[in-house]
C-alpha cells in the first residue's frame, strides 16, 4: 500500500512540476515573439 501511495503521490509532485515547466516555456516563447516583432 506503501509503494502504491508513493508512486501516486510522487506522480503528482512531477505533473506539477511539469506544469510549471510548460507554463515557464510559453512564457518564454511569447517573450521571444514579442521581441521580432519590435
Amino acid at each position: 500500500i506503501l509503494e502504491k501511495y508513493h508512486k501516486q503521490s510522487g506522480k503528482r509532485l512531477w505533473d506539477a512540476k511539469h506544469e510549471n515547466i510548460s507554463n515557464e516555456i510559453d512564457r518564454i516563447k511569447k517573450g521571444n515573439d514579442n521581441m521580432q516583432i519590435e
